[in-house]
């Protein structure tokens, strides 16, 4: 059975790939999102203390909204940036981690 090929938004339908390229295709998409989702996790879960992060992956790492963090800051409640120069901070990684390690204790009713 064939398929239509899309090579572009503006191929014709009368285009046509064979099944096995339209596997090939998914298995090659779904073996990407698999090495990404492993290097993901891989970094979740081996943090280095020492790695500086930015406000997007702070915010990433948390589930937090940019405003969120910094009035958790202000409030004593989120580890504060360290500054990198000029108007540019970043977050010390190990003690994002520690945070969210320690509000997970809160949620299950372990005292941390």
């Amino acid at each position: 059975m064939l398929y239509p090929a899309a090579k572009s938004p503006l191929a014709s339908t009368h285009c046509y790939a064979s099944r096995h390229d339209a596997l090939t295709t998914l298995q090659e998409r779904e073996a990407a999102m698999a090495v990404t989702a492993k290097h993901e996790n891989a970094a979740l879960q081996t943090p280095s203390p020492m790695r500086i992060v930015r406000l997007p992956e702070v915010k990433a790492l948390t589930g937090l909204s940019r405003p969120t963090v910094y009035e958790r800051i202000r409030d004593g409640e989120f580890p504060r940036p360290v500054g990198l120069g000029g108007r540019t901070v970043g977050w010390v990684e190990g003690e994002v981690t520690a945070w969210i390690q320690g509000r997970i204790a809160i949620a299950r009713g372990h005292d941390s």
